[in-house]
C-alpha cells in the first residue's frame, strides 16, 4: 500500500500514522462519495423521492410510449414501429404473458435508411439527442451512428 493517499482538500492520509484506518477514509471521503455508497443527506433526499414517484412515473411512461407507438403506427406508414404493446408486433403475444402493468417506456423505429434516420431525428423537437435512458427526458438516440462514434473514438480516431 501506498505509504500516503492524498485527500481532494489537501490533507495527505498517512499510513504509518493512521494504519489501516487511512485507507477506509480515504474510501469513504473519495471513492463511495463519488460513486454513491455513501449519499450526502440532499442526495439521499433526492433519491428518496425519486422512488416515491418510481411507480407512478413508469405507469405514465407506460401508458405514453403505447399511445405514442399507436400514433405513429397510424399515421406514417412508411415507419416500421417496434414496440411490445403493439398488437401487430411478432413479440407481442408474449409481453401479454409476461407483463402485468404496462409494457414498458421505450419503442424503436425504423425509417428505412441512415439519411432518412438523421432527417427524422432532425425533425423532432421536443425529445433530446441523448445516450442513455432512465432519465426524467423524453430522448431520441440513432443507435447505429452513435456506436460507430464511440467506437471510432476508442480507437483513437476522431468522430
Amino acid at each position: 500500500m501506498h505509504k500516503k493517499l492524498k485527500k481532494r482538500t489537501g490533507q495527505f492520509w498517512n499510513y504509518n500514522k493512521n494504519g489501516p484506518m487511512a485507507f477506509v477514509a480515504k474510501l469513504r471521503n473519495g471513492s463511495f462519495r463519488n460513486t454513491g455508497a455513501c449519499l450526502s443527506p440532499v442526495n439521499a433526499y433526492l433519491n428518496l423521492i425519486g422512488i416515491e414517484t418510481l411507480g407512478l412515473r413508469m405507469e405514465r411512461e407506460c401508458q405514453n410510449a403505447l399511445e405514442l407507438a399507436h400514433w405513429i403506427a397510424e399515421n406514417y406508414s412508411d415507419i416500421i414501429v417496434n414496440y411490445p404493446g403493439l398488437e401487430s408486433g411478432s413479440w407481442h403475444h408474449v409481453a401479454k404473458e409476461q407483463f402485468e402493468h404496462g409494457y414498458g417506456a421505450i419503442f424503436t423505429l425504423r425509417v428505412g435508411s441512415k439519411e432518412k434516420a438523421f432527417k427524422f431525428i432532425d425533425s423532432l423537437t421536443i425529445p433530446y439527442i441523448i445516450s442513455n435512458i432512465g432519465d426524467t427526458k423524453t430522448l431520441k438516440n440513432q443507435r447505429l451512428i452513435r456506436n460507430k462514434v464511440q467506437e471510432e473514438n476508442e480507437n483513437g480516431r476522431k468522430g
